[in-house]
């Protein structure tokens, strides 16, 4: 009988943990729901809010084209073809990343530039009149994904 007993403490200190576990797993699902639908409405929000937002969320193209450029560091700068140099052609092809330049650039959103080391490249910049908005989207994206983690 007594061992019995014990057999059932040491099966009930098992269970306990995995109770634990669920009840917190039910919270991250609750917390990945609340945060999933937060990133939907500021999607949403941010997609209108501006003619820069506008022609950044158009496509999934000039979200990657513009962060790429937009993470230039200081001396270095892109031109079309080290763009796609970076970003594989199964998600763009040259000829939307060129439609993409040349429309930012009509836009006043880049700016085009010479490059300083070869005249026959042409380098593109964000211009500083939307930094401000590139800085804010993705501090109101940390805000919501940094909220995930928490409980």
């Amino acid at each position: 009988m007594w061992e019995n007993i014990k057999t059932n403490r040491i099966s009930f200190k098992k269970i306990i943990p995995r109770i634990t576990r669920s009840r917190n797993f039910h919270l991250k699902k609750m917390n990945y729901k609340n945060k999933a639908g937060r990133l939907f409405e500021t999607l949403i929000q941010n997609s209108t809010s501006s003619r820069f937002k506008q022609f950044f969320y158009r496509s999934r193209s000039t979200v990657l084209v513009t962060l790429l450029i937009a993470s230039a560091k200081d001396g270095e700068q892109y031109s079309l073809e080290n763009i796609l140099e970076r970003i594989p052609r199964k998600l763009v092809s040259r000829t939307s990343v060129k439609n993409i330049l040349d429309e930012a650039v009509t836009q006043e959103f880049y700016f085009k530039a010479l490059d300083d080391k070869d005249n026959r490249r042409r380098v593109y910049s964000i211009n500083s009149k939307y930094e401000g908005e590139i800085i804010g989207l993705m501090a109101r994206y940390q805000d919501i994904f940094g909220e995930l983690g928490q409980t």
